[in-house]
């Protein structure tokens, strides 16, 4: 979510639903891999592929999509979902 680029009924339900969403944002996936505890994929954009194959680590991975990435096969804690 990109708050900058939310317009009308989107705009309007986070303002009045969720005001504090901005807290849990962040501009760079390698930062929000590196602060979490479990990460769940559910794009399969190349940004994710690369973030996960530099920041995976240790992190439990849920993959919801068949994400290909560098160290997936040898990943201990990896579980691809529903695919």
């Amino acid at each position: 979510v990109n708050l900058a680029k939310l317009v009308g009924g989107n705009k309007d339900f986070i303002m009045q639903r969720i005001p504090f969403i901005s807290r849990f944002l962040a501009d760079d996936i390698t930062k929000v891999i590196s602060q979490s505890e479990v990460i769940v994929i559910v794009n399969n954009d190349d940004g994710f592929r690369e973030a996960l194959g530099k920041a995976a680590g240790n992190k439990i991975i849920l993959d919801l999509v068949n994400l290909d990435f560098q160290g997936r096969k040898t990943h201990k804690s990896y579980h691809g979902v529903a695919w």
